[in-house]
């Protein structure tokens, strides 16, 4: 399933360049909307496609969710999102947008994901 963080935009205008009155009516406007979808599909791995910039709207929407360096990458680069009492799933990540990945010749953060997931979910 693919889904936004972030639903809207103000006048064809990006979120993080909104105001912070704005930002924040819209967060609150969406309060909880992904965190039950994501209690209703119970998906076994959750990856956020947003980049750092991002990180306020995933904690607004799972709150006291913390990320965490994966190994040799920095956390600004790919983190893993963990958060107690949450319908978050244990294999949780944050990387950046896959157009940033391509255009920044970071693919290979796909492929790091990938075998972190394999430690993760293989029995």
């Amino acid at each position: 399933m693919w889904d936004n963080l972030v639903r809207m935009d103000y006048e064809g205008v990006s979120i993080l360049n909104a105001s912070e009155s704005l930002r924040d009516s819209l967060i609150s406007q969406q309060s909880g909307l992904l965190a039950a979808e994501i209690e209703i599909l119970k998906p076994d791995v959750c990856l956020f496609f947003s980049g750092p910039y991002y990180d306020d709207f995933i904690n607004a929407a799972f709150p006291g969710c913390e990320f965490s360096s994966c190994g040799a990458l920095p956390e600004r680069e790919l983190a893993r999102v963990t958060a107690t009492a949450s319908v978050l799933p244990v294999a949780s990540f944050r990387t950046y947008h896959p157009n940033f990945l391509r255009r920044g010749n970071r693919w290979s953060y796909i492929e790091t994901v990938r075998t972190l997931l394999q430690d993760l979910l293989e029995p």
